[in-house]
C-alpha cells in the first residue's frame, strides 16, 4: 500500500471529484462493506495532528520542501533503509533536519510509536523533536540539526580525519551522556512508563558543538510493558554488531539488550574500534570477541586506544568507561548491570568501582563477586552456533522483498557459508556496511549517515 493513497486527505490539495457512478457504488456497499482501512489510517494521521498540535510545530510541506531546496540531492545528509535526510535553514537562521519516511507497509505504524514514544521524552542527553508533517502522502520528521554530525563518524568516518577527533574527556563526556539518556528511558521518566531504545548505535549518538550527546532515532522503541512477549527470527529488528545475543538468539526483549548495546558504543569509545570489522586477525572481526579475549586474559587496560595516551587526568575516566564496557557486554542479561548501575560506575563511585573491580578478577579488589568461574562463564565468546545464528541473521537483509522459497532456505545457507568459508571472507561481503533490519528482512536504520537513518 502506498503512502500517497493513505495519507492524500491530508493535504487540502489532493481532494478527488468521484462520477455519480462511483458515489452510487459507494453509497450501496457502505452498508455491506467493512470501513476501508485507508480511511482509519488517515484518520489516524488527522487524530496525530489534532494530538501533537500543541506541542510540536505542524509543518506543510511547502515549508519543508522551501527550507530543504524542494528536497535537493544536495541536500542529503543521511540515507537509511527507512528514510532519507535532508538538512534545511528557515529564514530565522535556524538549521534543521527533515527526516522523510519512505513507503512501506510498516511505516504508518513506526511514526504514530515514534511520536507517542518522543513526545513522552525529556532529556538533555536524548534528541527532541521539533515538528512533523503529514501531506501529500509524505511522513516527515522534523529535528534541530546537528552539525557536528554523529559518533559513528567522528570516530570511524570522514570526520575522524578533519580535526573533529574526540580527546579522552570528551569520550568520557559522551558516555556519561548517552547512560545518563539510557538509565532516564529505563526507568521511565516523568510519566514513569520505561522505554526501551533497541537501536542504541554511535550512527544514532549526535554530537553538539559542546560535546554533548544526544541519544536520537526511536523508531525501534518499545514501551517496557509491551516488549514482554518475544520477537520470532522474521521481526527482529536492530543492528548488527550491536545485537544482544539473547536477542538475536531467542527474540528476547528486554533493556538489558541496551545494557549491551551501549557496551559496544563504550568498547568504541574505548578503543577506536568498529563494531564489526573485517581487517582484523582471524576470531576478532567482532569488537566483542575482541574484547572478551582481553578481559580473560586480565589484560583490562589493552582495551584502550594506543593512539590517544591517557595521563593522570583521565586513567581513572578511562578505567572506569573500560570495566563498565567489560560489563554491559556480558553474554548472560542477567550478569549485565543495570544502567543506573552504569551511571554510578562511570560517575565514580567507589562502591561501584570497587564491585567493578571485583566483577572483573582485578587485583587488590575485594572478594565479595560471584566467581571467577561464573564471570568467564557470562562473558564467554559466542561459539560457532552463535556466530551461525547471527550469519543467518544477515542472510535476511538481501532485499526489500524476497520469496518464501529463499527464506527457508537461509539455515542451510548459513551451514554452507560457516562450512565453506571464514567468517572474515563472509563479513566483507556482507557486513562491510553497518545495517539494520526492519520487521519485513529489509534494511532500516542502517548506514553512516549524519542525521537519524
Amino acid at each position: 500500500m502506498r503512502l500517497p493513497s493513505r495519507c492524500s486527505l491530508l493535504s487540502p490539495a489532493s481532494s478527488v471529484k468521484t462520477s455519480d457512478h462511483q458515489a452510487t457504488s459507494k453509497s450501496r456497499s457502505d452498508s455491506t462493506e467493512p470501513p476501508s482501512p485507508v480511511t482509519e489510517e488517515v484518520a489516524e494521521l488527522i487524530s496525530i495532528r489534532e494530538k501533537y498540535s500543541s506541542m510540536y510545530t505542524m509543518f506543510s510541506y511547502s515549508d519543508l520542501a522551501r527550507i530543504t531546496s524542494d528536497f535537493s540531492p544536495e541536500r542529503v545528509v543521511g540515507n537509511g533503509g527507512a528514510s532519507h535526510v535532508y538538512s534545511g535553514r528557515r529564514e530565522d537562521g535556524k538549521e534543521l533536519a527533515v527526516k522523510v519516511l519512505k513507503s512501506s507497509a510498516e511505516v504508518m505504524k513506526e511514526f504514530v510509536a515514534e511520536i507517542g514514544i518522543i513526545s513522552s521524552v525529556d532529556h538533555k542527553n536524548a534528541m527532541a523533536l521539533v515538528g512533523f508533517c503529514a501531506e501529500r502522502g509524505k511522513l516527515m520528521l522534523v529535528y534541530d540539526y546537528m552539525r557536528r554530525g554523529s559518533l559513528e563518524e567522528i570516530l570511524h568516518g570522514e570526520k575522524e580525519c578533519k580535526g573533529s577527533r574526540l580527546d579522552w574527556p570528551e569520550r568520557f563526556t559522551v558516555a556519561v551522556g548517552v547512560a545518563r539518556a539510557l538509565d532516564y528511558l529505563h526507568d521511565g521518566g516523568h510519566t514513569k512508563r520505561p522505554v526501551i531504545h533497541r537501536d542504541v548505535k554511535s550512527s544514532n549518538i549526535l554530537i553538539s558543538q559542546d560535546c554533548e550527546p544526544k541519544l536520537c532515532d526511536f523508531g525501534l522503541a518499545l514501551w517496557a510493558a509491551d516488549a514482554a512477549a518475544q520477537v520470532t527470527g522474521d521481526d527482529l529488528a536492530g543492528t548488527f554488531g550491536y545485537l544482544a545475543p539473547e536477542y538475536f538468539m531467542h527474540g528476547k526483549v528486554s533493556a538489558k539488550m541496551d545494557v549491551y548495546a551501549f557496551g559496544v558504543v563504550l568498547l568504541e569509545l574505548v578503543s577506536g574500534r568498529k563494531p564489526v570489522s573485517s581487517g582484523g586477525p582471524k576470531g576478532q572481526e567482532s569488537i566483542v570477541m575482541w574484547a572478551n579475549s582481553v578481559v580473560q586474559g586480565g589484560k583490562l587496560t589493552e582495551l584502550v586506544d594506543p593512539s590517544l595516551p591517557t595521563d593522570g587526568d583521565n586513567a581513572g575516566e578511562t578505567e572506569r568507561m573500560a570495566l563498565a564496557a567489560a560489563l554491559c557486554i556480558r553474554r548472560a542479561p542477567q550478569a549485565r548491570p543495570s544502567m543506573a548501575n552504569v551511571l554510578k560506575l562511570l560517575d565514580g563511585d567507589s562502591d561501584a568501582v570497587q564491585w567493578a573491580r571485583s566483577q572483573l578478577g582485578m587485583p587488590n579488589a575485594c572478594d565479595d563477586n560471584h566467581g571467577d568461574e561464573d564471570y568467564y562463564s557470562a562473558v564467554a565468546s559466542p561459539d560457532n552456533n552463535d556466530i551461525q545464528s547471527y550469519i543467518k541473521l544477515a542472510l535476511l537483509d538481501g532485499g526489500d522483498e524476497e520469496d518464501d522459497d529463499d527464506s527457508a532456505s537461509v539455515g542451510c545457507a548459513a551451514d554452507f557459508i560457516a562450512g565453506n568459508m571464514s567468517l572474515e571472507e563472509y563479513m566483507k561481503g556482507r557486513w562491510s556496511r553497518s545495517s539494520s533490519l526492519t520487521e519485513d528482512g529489509g534494511s532500516n536504520h542502517g548506514g553512516s549517515a549524519r542525521i537519524f537513518v
